[in-house]
């Protein structure tokens, strides 16, 4: 994702930066390699994802297990989840493929599931203490240089660094934006 400036509709002392891309979108068709590489789940994955009920729940467990560790984020829909990708989670797990995941049906356990994939890998969730720490990250990266180039892009590397969850797009875009012009 790269960032620009849109001089044409801002305000003559706010830069706002815009992601060429709005929403995250997972690869349509993964190559065998993306499969191996990012999708494949350790033993104790396994463990941890089989301990869950129901196997449409331990596909979007293993998902989101695998979206975080690779993407430092979280799915807010599964539609763009490829069938490529839940067959190959699906036969590691041993359960029956399918060719899609729906939303659960309990909003409660996307949550409980959210907080233990966080606490599995060691991450937590945006919150106004990262929020805070994102800010003075972007205080000190535009002291540095005025126009930091990408700042989207190296806020989301920052995040991934600090394993905090990157929020959704538009949040970030509007934390980046506010810091920004605070350190204006």
């Amino acid at each position: 994702m790269s960032i620009k400036t849109d001089h044409e509709s801002q305000s003559p002392n706010v830069i706002h930066f815009r992601p060429k891309r709005v929403a995250f979108v997972l690869s349509k068709d993964p190559t065998r390699e993306e499969l191996a590489f990012d999708w494949t789940l350790s033993e104790a994955d396994k463990i941890r994802v089989l301990k869950h009920r129901g196997d449409d729940n331990r596909r979007r467990y293993a998902v989101q297990l695998c979206v975080l560790r690779k993407y430092g984020r979280f799915l807010d829909s599964y539609n763009s989840v490829p069938a490529k990708v839940i067959g190959y989670l699906s036969r590691q797990l041993e359960i029956e493929p399918t060719m899609g995941l729906s939303a659960p049906d309990r909003e409660a356990t996307e949550t409980e599931y959210r907080n233990d994939i966080c606490r599995y890998l060691g991450c937590r969730q945006f919150n106004d203490q990262s929020r805070q720490q994102l800010e003075r990250w972007i205080l000190a990266a535009v002291s540095e240089s005025f126009y930091v180039e990408n700042l989207i892009e190296k806020a989301e590397r920052f995040l991934r660094d600090h394993k905090i969850v990157i929020p959704a797009p538009g949040h970030l875009e509007r934390t980046v934006n506010a810091a920004y012009a605070q350190a204006e």
